[in-house]
């Protein structure tokens, strides 16, 4: 566990697991309870008492560990395409026309996950060493990211249950609420 004191709102950000922790600690690290906001990332309340305002846990993340704010122009990119996932391991600097570009792709290949049958699936996963992603992609009319994905997060494709919400499953120290508004 890698805990860094954020250079701006001095809270503790465990930058190996993506959670950022109360500022004040009495009885060791305590994780501020994050929520999901409306574009699916997930923030959590800064700010002085009285006066707090959400900010993303990728965001903080990425600057707590390099000790910088995001570049003008710059945003950070979730490389495996999960908001919910703020690792700094998944977290990388782009410019926004990369971003938007890496969100097109990651779209579609969601899109093409979504339209492979539980069967066309588990037979990607269970075939890995064995046909290549090009191969699975000529064979079902998907791009090899969409084969990928489902390898990479087979867990997740096997599954009805949304990203963020698995994700969270795995990760029983994160606190995590729904917006209702």
């Amino acid at each position: 566990m890698t805990v860094i004191t954020h250079f701006r709102t001095g809270h503790p950000v465990d930058v190996e697991r993506g959670i950022i922790y109360r500022k004040y600690i009495r009885k060791g690290l305590v994780p501020l309870a994050m929520t999901l906001n409306n574009s699916g990332y997930a923030v959590v309340p800064v700010g002085p008492k009285g006066g707090t305002t959400s900010v993303t846990v990728h965001r903080l993340v990425w600057e707590a560990a390099n000790g910088v704010s995001v570049p003008t122009g710059q945003e950070i990119d979730h490389r495996n395409g999960i908001k919910a996932d703020n690792r700094l391991s998944n977290l990388q600097l782009v410019t926004r026309a990369e971003n938007a570009s890496l969100a097109f792709g990651m779209a579609r290949a969601k899109k093409e996950v979504a339209r492979l049958c539980f069967r066309e699936r588990l037979e990607i996963i269970k075939t890995e060493h064995l046909k290549t992603e090009w191969e699975w992609g000529e064979e079902l009319d998907v791009s090899p990211w969409t084969v990928f994905l489902v390898r990479q997060y087979a867990d997740v494709a096997l599954t009805d249950k949304s990203e963020a919400q698995w994700y969270f499953k795995q990760r029983p120290d994160a606190k995590v609420s729904r917006r209702t508004h």
